[in-house]
């Protein structure tokens, strides 16, 4: 997968695949809200990291819609989505 810049909610957020990041230490993606960045570990197959990719967006989803949704949710919805859903970052 690609370093790239999606549009979410009207603003740009950074999506940079990385082998190595402080937000990675125990997992394989990460959401920096603050800077509208998110990080996906470059040590994983594609399809893992577009499945994290998923899993983050999700995460920003519930967040902006005050939504609070638990961890469990989270992967839940990223392993029904992701298992219909074959799209590729540009």
């Amino acid at each position: 997968m690609k370093s790239t810049t999606l549009k979410i909610y009207g603003q740009d957020w950074k999506v940079r695949v990385l082998k190595r990041h402080k937000g990675l230490k125990k997992n394989i993606g990460w959401t920096n809200s603050v800077k509208n960045e998110i990080i996906v570990s470059a040590n994983y197959t594609e399809d893992l990291q577009k499945s994290t990719l998923l899993h983050e967006l999700i995460h920003i989803v519930s967040q902006a819609n005050d939504i609070d949704l638990s961890e469990k949710e989270v992967l839940a919805l990223e392993a029904g989505l992701y298992s219909v859903i074959d799209f590729e970052l540009r």
